[in-house]
């Protein structure tokens, strides 16, 4: 499966295990922000119905992590997308995988935007690690100190730093519903 198809925003969350794409692991630190930037596909109104990455945790025992989707400005990651913060998820194993939260309100993002998918981690027992490839000519990702919120509103004080890193986070999509409607009259 080619790299892309583990990454961004998918019509399908990835299930496969994309370790010979992502051969490096970058660690998140307690109260870290570390996110990736995707261009949204096609065009109007998108619901997004799971986010998720891949990674495990470090150390036997449990942590909790949040996601979001942020609107990017000067490709920097800018506002949180409304109904993007995940319910806590709660890492508690040590082999790689795919973590995600399922939407029950669903989030909306615009195609052909680009947006910042990322994860922060709560201070604690535990630490964990996300897949990505490393200085890729075509990603870009931000990492940021930040205290981790467990409310719904977490507001992120932007001004860490970047690089050129490809991270395995994905987010599934579909049209968002109301779309546009295309009417023919019938012939009578």
């Amino acid at each position: 499966m080619a790299t892309t198809d583990y990454q961004g925003f998918k019509a399908t969350f990835p299930t496969g295990n994309p370790e010979s794409d992502f051969t490096t692991n970058r660690y998140v630190a307690d109260d870290q922000f570390y996110c990736s930037q995707y261009l949204a596909p096609g065009s109007g109104l998108q619901d997004i119905n799971k986010i998720g990455f891949y990674g495990r945790l470090l150390n036997a025992g449990s942590k909790n992590i949040r996601m979001a989707i942020y609107t990017d400005s000067g490709n920097v990651p800018n506002t949180l997308v409304t109904n993007s913060a995940s319910d806590e998820i709660v890492l508690n194993s040590t082999s790689f995988q795919w973590w995600s939260h399922t939407y029950g309100t669903k989030p909306q993002i615009t195609g052909g935007q680009k947006y910042w998918i990322g994860v922060w981690a709560h201070s604690g027992a535990g630490n964990f690690e996300i897949s990505l490839r490393a200085n890729s000519s075509g990603g870009v990702s931000y990492k940021i100190t930040e205290t981790y919120h467990s409310s719904d509103d977490p507001t992120i004080t932007w001004g860490g730093t970047s690089d050129n890193d490809d991270v395995c986070f994905a987010a599934e999509y579909q049209a968002a519903a109301g779309g546009i409607v295309v009417l023919r009259r019938r012939r009578m």
